[in-house]
């Protein structure tokens, strides 16, 4: 039936239009970690690089200095100096492509929808829909040219510097790279957003995005998680157990094969147990099993920090000399 169906799509001379009305009802704000673990990834990637590449630290600070949303920032870390403030700005910068969303009190300059993933189907109904939903490799290489480049303006540099932290952050989340299309989500299940699932038997009723955005998230503000999860990921998941195998090919051939990873596990692991039997309507959620938690939570944090660790090796990339 799936192979009948895309045939009679494909020869049909109403394509383009269906496509484009396809794609607009599946293309919907997508959120990856929350600001919150955003800020454990900058946080993570900022001790990466005092570790590994110290030199490359004041660098780095002179692009921040030019950034055009600097009274952000400078709030941000107010009161702060020294490696602190650095530390902060890198957490802060981690999540600043969300803080700037249409709506959230900017003007949206800055704001790109479509660069926080790129989705492939990974139910059976992949036949009927092969396409990728999001332009996050795009985004990447965008900004990595911009941010790799000496001659580039510095406020531009400073912002394609926030991109790149974020969006490597982003897609190391199974479901920036993964999402369902089913008979019952017929225009997919807009990564997670449409479905819903209870942490635990009993609790709130939680969309199967937000699940894994909000993992870590600690009560006390934003602040609180990287101070609470930064240095424990990363002692839990060092750079050899969190990514194994050593960089290799072109930045944009190594995003391309993070974001590999994550589809792999959108398709293997996210969407099984209750994320199978995930409900459009809230009070009808299943409860995902004790197992799945407790691995969720493992791939979670393995994901966050290598995302810390990738976003040390991009920079570290990008600024590397000849």
């Amino acid at each position: 039936l799936a192979h009948a169906l895309r045939a009679v799509m494909l020869r049909s001379m109403n394509l383009r239009p269906f496509l484009a009305a396809a794609l607009l009802l599946i293309a919907a704000p997508v959120l990856a970690w929350s600001q919150p673990g955003h800020m454990t990834t900058g946080a993570i990637a900022y001790d990466t690089l005092v570790r590994e590449h110290p030199e490359l630290l004041p660098q780095i600070e002179a692009i921040i200095a030019a950034h055009p949303d600097k009274a952000r920032l400078d709030a941000a870390t107010a009161g702060l100096t020294g490696s602190a403030r650095t530390r902060t700005q890198f957490e802060w910068l981690a999540r600043w492509p969300d803080d700037i969303r249409v709506g959230q009190g900017t003007d949206g300059k800055w704001d790109h929808p479509d660069w926080h993933y790129e989705l492939r189907v990974v139910s059976p109904a992949k036949a009927i829909w092969p396409w990728r939903n999001g332009n996050a490799v795009d985004a990447f290489a965008l900004n990595y040219a911009v941010f790799s480049d000496p001659s580039a303006a510095p406020a531009d540099r400073a912002v394609a510097l926030g991109w790149l932290m974020h969006i490597v952050g982003d897609i190391q989340q199974p479901l920036h790279a993964g999402h369902w299309m089913s008979w019952q989500y017929k225009m997919t299940d807009r990564a997670g957003q449409l479905g819903h699932v209870r942490r635990t038997r009993g609790g709130t009723p939680i969309d199967l995005h937000a699940y894994w955005d909000n993992i870590f998230d600690l009560p006390g503000g934003p602040e609180a998680t990287p101070r609470g999860w930064a240095v424990p990921v990363a002692m839990r998941w060092p750079r050899a157990l969190a990514i194994p195998a050593a960089p290799a090919g072109t930045p944009a051939q190594q995003f391309s094969a993070w974001m590999d990873e994550s589809h792999a596990l959108a398709r293997d692991f996210a969407y099984t147990d209750a994320f199978l039997h995930a409900t459009p309507v809230a009070l009808g959620a299943p409860a995902v099993s004790d197992t799945y938690r407790a691995k969720s939570m493992l791939v979670a944090q393995q994901r966050l920090a290598a995302g810390g660790y990738r976003i040390a090796d991009t920079l570290t990339m990008a600024l590397a000399k000849p």
